[in-house]
């Protein structure tokens, strides 16, 4: 979905996007903020004096059909490049997701 060609810079704009802020921007800046997390648990981010910073993949979920968080990945990619679908439970399943609540014992 993102065209990230200068990475920082494309991140910077997925997270911070332009005004109006529509209901698609809130749910690409949150989808840009879980594949943030995603790498950061790929590649061991591990703050100083702090745990782990990461989501794995294959954590599970249950939301609209989604069972795992890569389900959550691929229906977040379609609903952004199709330009349809629920905006508003999507950017709060993102949301709630990024910040470790409901996916697992750890987390809540």
């Amino acid at each position: 979905y993102f065209n990230l060609g200068d990475d920082l810079q494309g991140m910077r704009q997925a997270l911070m996007p332009g005004s109006p802020m529509t209901r698609s921007k809130q749910v690409a800046r949150q989808y840009a903020a879980f594949l943030a997390n995603v790498a950061a648990g790929e590649l061991g981010v591990t703050p100083e004096g702090r745990n782990q910073i990461g989501l794995d993949l294959d954590t599970r979920i249950d939301f609209r059909g989604a069972s795992t968080l890569r389900d959550l990945m691929r229906m977040t990619e379609r609903t952004l490049s199709g330009r349809r679908g629920s905006y508003s439970q999507l950017n709060s399943k993102l949301t709630q997701v990024n910040r470790g609540q409901g996916i697992g014992p750890v987390c809540d």
